[in-house]
């Protein structure tokens, strides 16, 4: 195991990670998985050269991991066994800056930079290859997620009213795609998060559970985009040119949400007492969130979890179902390629680290299998 010291912080534990799902009580129905071998961390250190703020990380076809460190305004390169390559420093040094995601295209990083309206482009080796503005995009307004479709042009989630959306409820999102000197066309309608007002002393206070579905984006190396609800397990597959491929189906079965999630959620609000009026679902959402790897294929992560691991299965770009893993439910931003999966964790004593797993033999997961045989996978 390879450990490196850089930078410690003690921030975004909730902001990244949230409430982990938990398997309900009882006989835990079980598949069969890929076993995932922790082989490599990096760990945040004490000087400064290091993560102070991880705001993205993804990986290249050939296993470097590239993470964002916006709190300093780097770009860092790990190789597969944890060793830095390289480092960009200052990159943000132009102005105020909002980093809020990093991927890979397929042929460059893609930086999102919010602060100063735009799309930067970097090369596997850290040389910087181009930006973008969202004015030069067409976009109205900010958008709350945006990537780079290659040379398809860019994907991007903004405000449905924004567009003259006829859409009733005009606080969701519209996904949108287009390019530069290109029009915009709307590829679906993401519903909002469902809000609880509750109330605080006379003051209301607007939450939002971790138990409640929420929409979930990532775009794949190839140009094509997976798109869910999360109220199913129901994954659109999109692309610029052809709009819809069609759709990945799963089973929707979830565990449900026990007394030890609604006490563990209690915990972060402002009074516990407050638990006594927030209205939580039955169940957790079958899906809780999407990510892509460098070839191609998309991962979804299930609300299945035993003994501190969740349950995440993997897709092919063309919707056929190829294997399940169990990964630490602490892990954010995770990614991969081949048998190497990769994901951003907080150690007890809150320093930021990347994490790099081995899928190797068979291993039992929790949850029913991931596949329905009765629904349609082709794409």
């Amino acid at each position: 195991m390879v450990r490196i010291l850089l930078g410690r912080v003690t921030l975004l534990l909730a902001a990244l990670l949230g409430v982990g799902a938990c398997a309900g009580a009882g006989p835990i129905p079980m598949s069969l998985c890929r076993e995932a071998e922790l082989e490599a961390v990096v760990l945040a250190g004490a000087q400064g050269d290091g993560f102070i703020a991880i705001d993205g990380m993804t990986v290249g076809p050939d296993g470097t991991a590239f993470v964002l460190d916006g709190g300093e305004g780097s770009l860092i390169a790990f190789s597969p066994e944890g060793d830095e390559l390289w480092r960009v420093s200052g990159m943000v040094s132009d102005g105020p800056v909002e980093i809020v995601g990093l991927h890979w295209d397929g042929e460059h990083l893609v930086v999102y930079d919010l602060g100063r309206d735009r799309l930067q482009y970097w090369t596997e080796f850290g040389e910087l290859a181009g930006e973008e503005t969202f004015t030069d995009l067409g976009l109205l307004e900010l958008p709350s997620w945006i990537g780079s479709l290659g040379d398809s042009g860019v994907a991007a989630v903004v405000p449905s009213h924004s567009y003259g959306s006829e859409i009733e409820d005009t606080e969701g999102g519209l996904l949108l795609v287009g390019g530069v000197g290109a029009p915009l066309d709307t590829l679906t309608f993401l519903p909002p998060p469902r809000l609880q007002v509750l109330d605080l002393y006379g003051h209301p206070l607007p939450i939002l559970s971790p138990y409640q579905p929420q929409p979930s984006v990532t775009v794949l190396p190839g140009g094509s985009l997976g798109v869910t609800l999360g109220d199913e397990y129901r994954i659109g597959l999109f692309n610029r040119v052809s709009g819809w491929l069609g759709e990945i189906v799963g089973s929707s079965a979830a565990p449900a949400v026990r007394t030890e999630d609604r006490l563990a959620f209690g915990r972060l609000l402002p009074d516990t007492l407050l638990i006594d009026q927030v209205d939580l679902p039955a169940s957790h959402p079958p899906i809780r969130g999407l990510a892509a790897t460098a070839d191609g294929h998309l991962l979804v992560q299930t609300s299945w979890s035993y003994r501190g691991s969740v349950r995440w299965d993997r897709w092919s770009e063309r919707g056929e179902f190829l294997d399940s893993f169990t990964l630490p439910d602490s892990l954010a931003f995770v990614g991969g390629v081949g048998g190497l999966i990769y994901g951003i964790a907080v150690d007890p004593l809150g320093a930021l680290q990347l994490e790099i797993y081995r899928l190797t033999g068979d291993a039992s997961c929790p949850g029913p299998p991931p596949v329905d045989p009765s629904a349609d996978l082709s794409v």
